[in-house]
């Protein structure tokens, strides 16, 4: 009796896993998409609206004022980098809810994923459109949640990074990965601040550019590594560990 008892357990702990791995597998490679996607629209709709930008003032590389790339939702296919918004705001949340549930049930490990999340509402909220497009143009109540929503944005998502550490470290399924966060969030920092110091006025962008382009990293190998730990077609005695919590 005992033993079919623990046989019926662990054979339903058993579909419970084969259940949630398809669904972790989509969630971390929405993660894994989602940052390369908002930047290949972003690149496809900037000589779209290239037009409207110049008018604004902006140029590659630097601001002038504007708010590139977010200055998009304001010209002909403002529409698109709205959208471009909210799904990366909800692939990033995906991949939150992922990391939230795969690494260890402690408080300070879960920092990161709550962090993460945070920063993908800030992505929903950046769907509302800016104010900094056309020159003297007046303050807007989409355009202040628009500002709060960079902020809500940048600050998480480069926390997330150093938390990450905490998250994965001792866990050896993270073995190799537990410095990729702070080495991400370090390079986010240094490019932002160290390049935004040396760069001229004129180029006042590149150095928000090799930011994103250090988190993007960061963000996509975490995604590779939760990918990883869900294999489609390898469920074994065992595997009840890899259960989200």
């Amino acid at each position: 009796m005992a033993a079919r008892l623990v046989r019926g357990i662990h054979g339903g702990a058993r579909i419970a896993v084969m259940e949630r791995i398809p669904r972790m597998r989509q969630l971390a490679l929405g993660g894994m998409v989602g940052p390369w996607l908002w930047s290949a629209i972003v690149v496809l709709l900037t000589p779209l609206e290239y037009g409207t930008l110049a008018g604004f003032g902006w140029t590659p590389g630097g601001s002038h004022g504007v708010n590139y790339p977010s200055s998009l939702a304001l010209g002909r296919f403002g529409w698109a980098q709205i959208l471009n918004f909210g799904l990366f705001g909800v692939l990033l949340i995906g991949l939150a809810v992922g990391l939230y549930r795969a690494v260890r049930p402690r408080s300070i490990a879960r920092v990161g994923p709550v962090l993460l999340a945070i920063a993908g509402v800030g992505l929903l909220l950046s769907m509302f459109p800016t104010d900094h497009g056309p020159p003297n143009a007046p303050s807007t109540w989409h355009g202040d949640i628009h500002a709060i929503a960079f902020l809500v944005v940048f600050i998480p998502l480069l926390l997330s990074m150093f938390f990450f550490a905490v998250s994965f470290r001792h866990d050896p399924r993270w073995t190799g990965l537990v410095w990729v966060g702070p080495i991400s969030g370090a390079a986010a920092l240094i490019a932002f601040i160290g390049l935004g110091a040396l760069l001229p006025a004129s180029l006042d962008q590149v150095s928000f550019y090799a930011a994103l382009l250090a988190l993007f990293v960061g963000i996509t190998v975490i995604a590779y590594r939760l990918r990883a730990l869900y294999p489609r077609d390898n469920v074994t005695p065992g595997s009840e560990n890899l259960l989200p919590r």
